[in-house]
């Protein structure tokens, strides 16, 4: 039963660059970093700032 605690309802982690909760199944690990990413920052490869509202573009 403790076990449940250590996953949300819906299986959401947090991706390691932008910090923003996304489901576990989507996220890949990234091997020279050694974090998990989000598929925004790995399509991406800064992060999405989805996690992150202090991103500002010019």
């Amino acid at each position: 039963m403790a076990d449940k605690d250590l996953w949300t309802d819906d299986h959401t982690v947090a991706c390691d660059r932008c910090g923003g909760n996304h489901d576990v199944s989507k996220l890949v690990l990234d091997e020279d970093e050694g974090i998990f990413l989000c598929p925004m920052c790995q399509s991406e490869s800064i992060s999405c700032g989805c996690g992150d509202e202090s991103q500002v573009e010019d």
